[in-house]
């Protein structure tokens, strides 16, 4: 079973699931960060710094590769 998120070429990223999985929990805890003790939670309040210390990696990761493919297909089709 596969539980990759397929990027625009249709093939699996694992770097783009992990992404979409950050985002996620970043997104879910800004907006928990926005009420006080929902549903009986204590939730830390939402910090933009540690949020984007967690996504600028992968966001890094996930353009990178899909730099470094394009490059190669540019290079091979030449």
């Amino acid at each position: 079973m596969n539980f990759w998120i397929k990027n625009t070429q249709g093939t699996p990223s694992a770097s783009l699931t992990l992404v979409m999985i950050a985002f996620t929990v970043i997104m879910t805890w800004m907006t928990l960060s926005i009420f006080v003790n929902p549903f009986g939670i204590q939730t830390v309040p939402f910090n933009a710094t540690e949020a984007m210390l967690v996504l600028s990696p992968l966001l890094m990761t996930y353009f990178g590769r899909r730099y470094t493919e394009d490059n190669k297909k540019q290079k091979t089709e030449e």
